[in-house]
């Protein structure tokens, strides 16, 4: 396949993928799939179930537990991709664990509880509720404060078999609780330069 051939469908893949354009290898993917995924009918009732829906197809579990009721929110959203923040990081687990850190909300960051009716100290985490059989993971390559976005340039490892299985939701079973077993193989890497 001539790259040329892929350049001259950008206009079909995405509005955003300008030829000459710096673009990055991340949007390129997300307009195909977008692309793939708008070419199935919108009354397809397996619409969900149809590559490319299926191969990218995965869940992220964000959990609000009120410190006074002790009643937990549950939502799991969709995702076809991970972005993860690596600024302070230098592993690829290591910026995982850190989306599925436990997080205190108090203070002017407080939980607003449906069931206390008022606002109240909680704790957030998230965790993978359904991993995709293609994960694709995208390391921010920027850092932003209040006045501009840094670039981040130190190395990062990432490992060829990837055990997920402590970033997933936790089953319910007899005895303890236990995180689902999640293995990922390695299949390719994209690194931005420029």
């Amino acid at each position: 396949l001539a790259p040329q051939a892929v350049v001259d469908c950008f206009p079909k893949i995405s509005p955003s993928l300008i030829q000459g354009n710096q673009e990055d290898a991340h949007e390129f993917l997300r307009g195909a799939i977008d692309a793939m995924q708008k070419s199935i009918p919108q009354n397809d009732p397996d619409r969900f179930q149809e590559y490319p829906f299926s191969l990218f197809a995965g869940g992220l579990q964000s959990c609000v537990r009120c410190t006074s009721c002790k009643k937990s929110s549950i939502r799991i959203d969709p995702i076809e991709d991970l972005q993860l923040n690596i600024d302070r990081t230098n592993t690829l687990e290591a910026a995982l664990a850190s989306l599925t850190r436990k997080e205190s909300l108090t203070g002017d960051n407080a939980y607003e509880c449906d069931h206390c009716k008022r606002k109240t100290d909680a704790f957030r985490s998230s965790s993978l509720s359904k991993i995709p059989p293609i994960l694709s993971i995208q390391l921010k390559r920027f850092s932003f404060n209040r006045r501009r976005g840094t670039k981040i340039t130190h190395f990062v490892q990432y490992p060829e078999i990837l055990d997920l299985s402590e970033f997933m939701q936790k089953e319910k079973g007899k005895g303890k609780k236990k995180h689902k077993p999640a293995i990922a193989n390695l299949f390719a890497v994209v690194v931005h330069i420029g």
